[in-house]
């Protein structure tokens, strides 16, 4: 469980270098948010980023990658959607 939580804090820290949130340094807020944030917890910022973005951009709309299916919009979370439980 410690181990857990400290990648989910490295997570979070990694969501705020997607939007630029670490460092005013553009530069250097990339890097720390790739190295010391995305790296350890096996992801890719520059992946993650234009990825995360989408979503914010078309929350809860076809186009929201977080949707499994096209055109299919849910009032719940990604996470919670009936189509992946058991």
């Amino acid at each position: 469980m410690v181990i857990g939580g400290r990648q989910l804090g490295l997570a979070i820290l990694m969501h705020d270098a997607a939007h630029g949130r670490l460092f005013v340094n553009r530069r250097i807020n990339d890097s720390v948010g790739a190295w010391l944030c995305a790296n350890p917890v096996f992801t890719s910022l520059a992946l993650y980023r234009p990825y995360h973005l989408q979503h914010h951009r078309f929350t809860q709309q076809a186009e929201d990658p977080r949707s499994r299916s096209v055109g299919a919009v849910s009032d719940q979370p990604y996470e919670f959607q009936a189509q992946d439980r058991p």
